[in-house]
């Protein structure tokens, strides 16, 4: 669930800037009864390991500070609070807090707009409105080590969110469009408190499309991102590359993200899929995923580093198989034998062994050979 920091921490921190916050903070947090404000006020809680107290005089020196980028700067002004209380999971009972704050969301009007569970974290997402403006953002976060609740309240205009934050894009909460995304959050352990800072992503997605004729192999390398290969029914090849660049500021990922090139060319009978960047500063990340479509009975040689390979291929395929992994796992509905005990390895004939030879190698990813 890590696309969920996308959503929370860039709401707590705009400015952008890295903030120390220390426990003595909580001793001066102002009680306040603006509307869209939620106190932290269950009587059961530990102490907080993460603690951030911004309002009133606070937000708006952050908001000076801030004054190089006026973007940031603007949707600050709109703020007039941000609390955030983190707690080590072990030390709070989650479902326990979340009922007690999901009652006083319920009594005070607010409603649910994401709530997402999946294995063992959970997220959600409860927003007050005034009409066409946010007056407040309620977020809880389960994690595996870690418990997070986040009160966002002010006089919030989505369209100037949207300025700011570009589009929403998680799949998983559905048609959910309130402007806030591509924004990742780290919290480093520091000697004198927690240090926060924001990352900026660029995304941006190309599509290529090829007469399936006389071709015979399609190879896909990449270094950080997933490769999904599909055969279908129809005579032709459809690539689609998914570039992201993130870094720690919009200049930066957008400045990065024009040397970052995705190719893929027709020679010959084979169709070549690759990228090209020269290496990324400290502070900088690429990746490049693929989705590629082709006629059955095409062989594919697929590499990623970072990234699973997912690979679907219809009942009657019939070729030859070598996957590899060096620390993930595959897995196949195919009758594959694997070559060692660690299910790091197979290879062998699907269906009857036809001419296509299909190979699969990642690094750190697992490998889904899937029959469709």
């Amino acid at each position: 669930m890590k696309y969920y920091r996308n959503l929370i921490w860039p709401i707590v921190l705009l400015s952008g800037l890295l903030i120390i916050i220390r426990s003595s903070v909580a001793e001066a947090q102002e009680e306040t009864n603006i509307r869209g404000h939620i106190a932290f006020d269950f009587p059961k809680t530990s102490e907080p390991n993460i603690e951030i107290n911004l309002s009133g005089k606070l937000i708006r020196l952050v908001a000076k500070a801030a004054k190089n980028d006026q973007e940031a700067a603007k949707l600050l002004e709109m703020l007039e609070g941000v609390y955030v209380r983190g707690y080590r999971s072990g030390d709070t009972d989650f479902g326990e807090v979340s009922r007690y704050y999901k009652n006083k969301l319920k009594e005070e009007g607010w409603e649910v707009i994401a709530k997402v569970k999946e294995d063992d974290e959970t997220f959600e997402v409860h927003t007050l409105f005034d009409q066409d403006i946010i007056n407040g953002l309620f977020i809880m976060i389960a994690e595996t080590e870690q418990t997070i609740f986040v009160n966002v309240f002010g006089r919030i205009n989505p369209e100037q969110i949207g300025e700011l934050l570009d589009s929403l894009d998680v799949d998983d909460l559905g048609n959910l469009d309130i402007g806030m995304h591509n924004f990742d959050v780290d919290v480093e352990d520091r000697n004198r408190g927690f240090g926060l800072h924001i990352e900026r992503s660029v995304l941006e997605e190309l599509d290529w499309r090829f007469e399936g004729t006389d071709i015979s192999v399609i190879s896909a390398e990449t270094t950080n991102g997933a490769i999904t290969f599909e055969d279908s029914v129809r005579d032709e090849v459809i690539v689609r590359a998914s570039k992201k660049v993130r870094a720690r500021g919009i200049a930066g990922a957008e400045a990065f993200a024009k040397k970052v090139h995705v190719y893929a060319e027709r020679d010959g009978k084979e169709i070549k899929i690759y990228k090209k960047h020269p290496k990324p500063p400290k502070g900088v990340d690429v990746s490049v995923a693929y989705e590629i479509q082709c006629p059955a009975g095409v062989s594919a040689n697929l590499h990623t580093t970072n990234g699973s390979i997912d690979l679907k291929l219809s009942g009657n395929f019939s070729g030859q198989i070598d996957a590899k992994t060096s620390k993930g796992r595959v897995l196949s509905d195919f009758p594959i034998p694997f070559t060692d005990k660690s299910e790091k390895q197979l290879a062998g004939k699907i269906g009857d062994g036809g001419s296509a030879k299909v190979k699969l190698r990642t690094t750190d990813g697992n490998i889904n050979v899937k029959k469709w």
